[in-house]
């Protein structure tokens, strides 16, 4: 039965003693691992997430108001997000944070690593990526040979 970005890592035995890397399946990327894995250790975290910026520009010009008031104007305003990159170096104790139920996604688990006190942490992506989760990224990758 399906168990999410994270519940399969309730599998692993026997447990690690040291902090892991896992890759989500549909990630293609170029990253170089012994940078995330040294930026994880120097900065002392229990889980750490490469994110990478995705923008999106508004395709109209955005009116910000105060009631009917206009207080700003900006014209096809850019919003850049980090999103998870799908790559991430988890400490052991990160382990803790699974829930008993079998299904967990990666999002929940670094949520309840977090609530435990526990350091999560980003790492910048600047490497290229390329999630082929649906048809036609993964096209887009066949073709970029």
């Amino acid at each position: 039965s399906p168990r999410g970005t994270a519940g399969a890592l309730k599998l692993i035995n026997p447990l690690p003693d040291n902090p892991f890397l896992v890759t989500n399946g549909d990630v293609i990327t170029d990253i170089q691992y012994s940078d995330i894995l040294s930026f994880h250790l120097k900065n002392s975290a229990a889980a750490t997430m490469a994110v990478r910026v995705h923008e999106i520009q508004h395709l109209y010009g955005v009116v910000k108001t105060d009631g009917i008031d206009i207080v700003e104007f900006e014209e096809k305003p850019v919003i850049r997000s980090n999103i998870n990159a799908g790559v991430y170096v988890l400490d052991p104790i990160a382990l803790n944070g699974l829930p008993d139920s079998k299904y967990c996604d990666m999002p929940v688990l670094f949520d309840r690593i977090r609530k435990n006190s526990n350091r999560t942490i980003v790492y910048p992506l600047h490497e290229n990526w390329l999630d082929v989760g649906n048809p036609e990224d993964l096209n887009l990758a066949n073709n970029q040979k």
